[in-house]
């Protein structure tokens, strides 16, 4: 009976720890979810991707295009109306 109490103990302590460890790092970072999508547009032949970060306190988004086999990142311009809505940084 002792020896399955100090188990129990000593497995509390480990999920407790790690329990504040992830609520540290969920308040102290944006980069809970990073993801890149391809995304596709009218009228564009180049590859474009949409990036995003998530977390607790913001989400921000960067979209890339990429030209036709020469690799070169360009910025697309996004409209006045979805860089104040979406965009962060």
């Amino acid at each position: 009976m002792k020896h399955r109490v100090r188990t129990l103990s000593y497995i509390t302590l480990v999920f407790g720890l790690a329990a504040s460890g992830a609520l540290t790092f969920a308040v102290t970072t944006d980069h809970w979810l990073v993801t890149t999508e391809p995304m596709e547009l009218e009228n564009v032949t180049d590859r474009v991707y949409v990036t995003s970060n998530s977390g607790l306190w913001r989400m921000c988004f960067r979209i890339e295009q990429y030209g036709n086999g020469t690799g070169a990142n360009k910025s697309i311009p996004e409209s006045k109306e979805n860089e104040s809505k979406w965009k962060d940084h």
